[in-house]
């Protein structure tokens, strides 16, 4: 066996709760890509059907790039909100072939009760979600996502991106409250040490 080969199926499957879906060939193709730019999957999901998957931090383009192809490499069953703008390009149907759903963002207000009834009317969901909203400083989180998860009684799993490390996973799960200025210090918590691409960028969830 040549000693350059790629080791794409050493990762354990997806527990038997979560959803899953694809193909070896885009599991290949996930794994190529993260073997060339140098990133690796660490960290194991939770056996569950449902939850919101939280991924942070979101400094750069290639935070996508990455996040999809881990997503292939894992053969994860996921949703996510894009900009319906982005349906328009040429590469719109795989976007939407990879859980892509349009949204129009000056009708945002209305996510929150869309998300809460797509998780309400589904036996297993995955909803991704990066909290920050944009590329761009803020001064903390957006709390859409709690308002999501509180409203659907589901948990939220953590998933980061670590430049540092060249790591992306899931790192903690959190079942959250009523209060959310404790459960975004938990989160922040877990995040501590985790590199966004542009470290100066990265919105602290409080």
């Amino acid at each position: 066996m040549p000693e350059h080969r790629y080791d794409f199926m050493e990762l354990p499957a997806l527990p038997p709760s979560m959803p899953s879906r694809g193909t070896v060939a885009g599991r290949l193709f996930g794994g190529a890509i993260l073997k060339v730019l140098g990133w690796k999957v660490s960290g194991a999901f939770p056996d569950i059907p449902k939850f919101l998957m939280v991924a942070a931090p979101h400094t750069s383009n290639w935070d996508a790039i990455i996040g999809l192809a881990a997503v292939l490499r894992l053969n994860l069953d996921i949703h996510f909100y894009v900009k319906d703008k982005a349906f328009r390009l040429p590469l719109g149907w795989i976007i939407r072939k990879l859980g892509g759903i349009a949204v129009n963002r000056d009708a945002a207000h209305g996510l929150v009760g869309e998300a809460i009834s797509a998780f309400d009317e589904r036996d297993t969901f995955v909803l991704g979600i990066t909290p920050e909203g944009t590329r761009k400083r803020m001064d903390r989180w957006k709390t859409g996502f709690h308002h999501i998860g509180r409203g659907a009684n589901v948990p939220v799993v953590l998933v980061a991106l670590d430049f540092g490390r060249k790591t992306i996973g899931p790192i903690a799960t959190v079942d959250l409250t009523d209060d959310v200025n404790h459960d975004l210090a938990v989160i922040a918590g877990h995040f501590e040490g985790i590199q966004g691409r542009n470290p100066e960028l990265f919105t602290q969830p409080v």
